[in-house]
Parts: C-alpha cells; structure tokens; sequence
C-alpha cells in the first residue's frame, strides 16, 4: 500500500461544452498551479488529482491524472479531454468526495472550476452535493471555486463554500488566479492556514 500523502490537491473542472472557448487557458492554468507547487518546499511533494466532467444522459467524469507526483507533473494538453455536454455539478462533487475519502491525505485541496451553474444532475441533489463537501472541510480540507469568466459566488455558497473561498477569473487571468491559489496552497500545507482570496487577488483576477 502507498504512503498516505501529506498534502493532495484535487482539481474538479467543468468540462461542458460552453467550456471550449476558454478550455486552453484552463488546462494552461492548471498546469501552473501544479507547476508552482513543485517550485515550494513545503509542497513539492504534494500528489496532484485532475478530474473533468460534463454530462449527457448521466454523468461523465474522467480522471485525466491520479495522485501523481507534482515534482514529475506531465503537463496536461488541452486535447486530452474536449468540452462537450451539460454541466451536472453536483454529480460529480458525490464522485469527487468518494475519491478523497478512499485517499484520505492528511492535507488536502478541493479546487472546483467552472463556467456555469448546475443543470443536469441525476443523482445528488444541491443538499447532497453541500453535504459531501462539508465532510471534506470537516476534516479540514480546504475547498474553493474558481469561476471561469463566470460568477461562482451563489453557486459555491449553495453548497456551503463562503465568498472568501471563491473567486472570478476572466480570460487572461487564469494562471495568475492559480499562481495566487499555489501561494495559499503552500501557507496552508505549512501552517493549516485557511485559504481565502484578498480584495487585491479579486482585482487583479477580474481585469
């Protein structure tokens, strides 16, 4: 059996078809978040999970990478997984957090991106989906939304996550959103600091 891994971080990203326009800068983003780990001490032995969803009839959710080293990250390309189909959030928050209790890391960052709000889950309601993600911050993860040019504000409080814990990026600020989420990131995997976005972080990501 593996070692448990300290500090996991756990990307979520929509993945629906209003995605493609802004899917490159996505994945560039991610992968500078990633990136920026390895740089830290405090964190360069982080795991790194990648999963993407969207959804037709059900709920396609696909793991893009799992728990991989972040000091030998393979960058991800932006054709490994092409938007397409609806957005079932909170579908894939209920796989999401079974991935994260079958992993239990002592530290671990629950990052959610998207462009959009719910429409088309078929199995976990808004309260289920607000129920999982408050067995991960009960545990003292931390959990955050990044809205892609998209306001997330409503939608991450309808799940229990508080505006300081959330934040728009509009297009050009992506990797500097995630730079600034690799900061907190490292202050958390050192201290157990929560994470929260500054007003200043908040400017700089809307220009």
């Amino acid at each position: 059996m593996s070692k448990k891994s300290a500090l996991s971080v756990y990307l979520l990203i929509d993945r629906s078809g209003s995605m493609a326009s802004r899917w490159d800068e996505t994945m560039g983003a991610i992968n500078t978040y990633v990136e920026s780990l390895a740089t830290e001490k405090a964190t360069k032995s982080a795991k790194a999970t990648v999963a993407v969803f969207d959804g037709s009839h059900s709920l396609n959710f696909d793991v893009l990478r799992r728990s991989d080293d972040v000091a030998s990250w393979k960058p991800i390309s932006a054709d490994e997984a092409l938007p397409r189909g609806m957005t079932p959030l909170f579908d894939a928050i209920g796989r999401l957090r079974t991935m994260v209790n079958d992993e239990a890391p002592s530290k671990a960052v629950i990052a959610v991106v998207t462009d959009g709000a719910e429409n088309d889950s078929k199995e976990v309601t808004r309260d289920g989906a607000k129920a999982a993600l408050d067995t991960l911050r009960g545990k003292g993860y931390q959990v955050v939304f990044l809205g892609a040019d998209f306001d997330a504000f409503g939608q991450a409080a309808s799940v229990g996550t508080n505006a300081g814990q959330t934040i728009k990026m509009s297009a050009g600020n992506y990797a500097g959103t995630m730079r600034s989420m690799a900061s907190q990131t490292t202050a958390y995997a050192v201290t157990g600091a929560s994470m929260s976005w500054s007003d200043e972080d908040r400017k700089k990501a809307a220009r």
